[in-house]
Formats: structure tokens, C-alpha cells, sequence
């Protein structure tokens, strides 16, 4: 059955993307994650093309083709201990992520030295960064995969500490919206960084309702005098974006 690639969702605007005809039985995309920071955290709201489990190869979700090669874009991948790399670079005229040996600090991160073959398989649900020195001037991110189908379910688990977890769906997303087993801790944080990198918003949880959210203020009913602050039960993850779980002990489980 042909297909017309159509989930081009940005990750804080519609914009324009490609579109090209796919000959395959899944439906396949692209979606765009507008960011001018150097460093921005991604979502795997893909699973692999031709694949039959709901994770995706390094190697094809994040598009070379828009990136600069042999400049320094990296993607780093932080597994709950170390962080593993990969670096733009051409091999053979092509574009191509390859497995970076770092031993050091690099752009503000430590890598593990063996960092695995870029087929590395990303569980749907988890979150990655792409660094690029220059930011948007080198280009603009594209993830690219095939649409999960019913029953694939994104899980994203979290430990002590930090955890990077994404946006499962090419759509915007509410954590509440998640199936939540285990209990998360009061002091837990979610971060959520903005279109220039730094934390835009943090949700915390509210025991009492047993939901993510911030405190969101109210009308005005003086002019110039804040209205009262209630629970807002509200913590979505723009499409394209992973966020930080700040965990002070919680280790819930989201099953998207």
C-alpha cells in the first residue's frame, strides 16, 4: 500500500517538511524539532522502519541530511550511568553516525569510550540529545521512523537521580496521560527545556490528586494584583522533545 508521508509536526510550530512517497505497508514520517540551542534534548516517537519491535537504530532516527558533517554535531544517549556518542561524519562521501571515543569531558558531558555500533536500538519513549556547536545554524533536526501500531506501547522507566524520557507520539503529549505504575517521590521534578535549551517549566506531583502539574495562576480580579494560584493538572511534553526526571527518590514507571 503507498503512503504519503504526513506526521511533519514541529516540535512548538506547524512548519513545513518533507514529503515523499514511501512504497510500505507502515505509515511512515518526519517530524521537525525547532530548537536554536546548541545542545537539545529529543524524543524516539518512532519505531523502526521494516522493524517488528518499538525501538529505532541511532543510525535512522535522527536525518543527516539537514546536519553539517565533520563539525562537531554529536548525539549523546545517557543509559542511567554513562553517555554514549556518535558523530557526524562522511564516510565515503555519506553522512553518516559514527560511534565517538571520548574518554573525557566533551560538551559539558563524560562519555563512555565504547560506545556501541549506531544500529543501537532506542527504546521508544526514551529521549537523546543532538548537539550542535553552532545550533540551528547547522543545520535542522528531523526524526524519522514509522508510526508505532496498536499494542506497541512506549515505556519509559525511571531511576534514582536523572533520567531523560520523551514524547512517544508526533503530537504533543500529557505525562497524565500515561498509565503510571509505582509511586514517584513529592520532591520529583519533570524539566522541561524551551526552545532555547534552558528549563522552560518543571512539573511536580500532587499526592493528593495523584497528578503532575504546576501552579497556574488565576484571573486578576484587581488590575495589577495576581489572581489565587490552584493545581493545574497539566505537564505536556511538546512533540519532537525529551525532558528531565529529577527523581528524589520516586521511581515511577510511564507506560504511554
Amino acid at each position: 500500500m503507498k503512503f504519503r508521508s504526513i506526521l511533519c509536526v514541529a516540535a512548538l510550530a506547524v512548519v513545513p517538511a518533507f514529503a515523499t512517497d514511501v512504497m510500505t505497508t507502515e505509515t511512515v514520517g518526519w517530524l521537525k524539532v525547532t530548537s536554536d540551542a546548541k545542545s537539545t534534548i529529543v524524543s524516539v516517537p518512532w519505531v523502526q522502519v521494516g522493524g517488528d519491535g518499538a525501538s529505532v537504530q541511532v543510525a535512522k532516527l535522527v536525518k543527516t541530511d539537514t546536519l553539517t558533517a565533520d563539525g562537531g554535531v554529536m548525539l549523546y544517549y545517557y543509559d542511567g550511568s554513562d553517555y554514549w556518542a556518535w558523530a557526524l561524519q562522511t564516510v565515503s562521501t555519506v553522512k553518516t553516525w559514527v560511534p565517538a571515543t571520548i574518554s573525557s569531558a566533551s560538551n559539558g558531558v563524560t562519555t563512555n569510550n565504547q560506545s556501541p555500533a549506531a544500529d543501537y536500538a532506542l527504546p521508544r519513549g526514551k529521549a537523546l540529545f543532538v548537539y550542535r556547536p553552532n545550533g540551528s545554524t547547522d543545520g535542522d533536526i528531523y526524526l524519522y521512523g514509522a508510526l508505532a501500531t496498536t499494542g506497541m506501547d512506549a515505556v519509559a522507566t525511571v531511576a534514582n537521580g536523572y533520567t531523560l524520557i520523551g514524547n512517544p507520539t508526533a503530537a504533543p503529549k500529557n505525562l497524565n496521560d500515561a498509565t503510571m505504575s509505582g509511586t514517584p517521590n513529592s520532591g520529583d521534578r519533570i524539566q522541561v527545556p524551551g526552545d532555547d535549551g534552558a528549563i522552560a517549566v518543571e512539573y511536580y506531583y500532587d499526592s493528593t490528586t495523584s497528578k503532575w502539574g504546576y501552579m497556574k495562576a488565576g484571573a486578576s480580579i484587581i488590575t495589577g494584583i495576581p489572581g489565587p494560584r490552584t493545581f493545574s493538572n497539566e505537564a505536556t511534553i511538546p512533540a519532537g522533545r525529551g525532558v528531565w526526571y529529577k527523581s528524589a527518590g520516586g521511581a515511577p514507571t510511564f507506560t504511554f
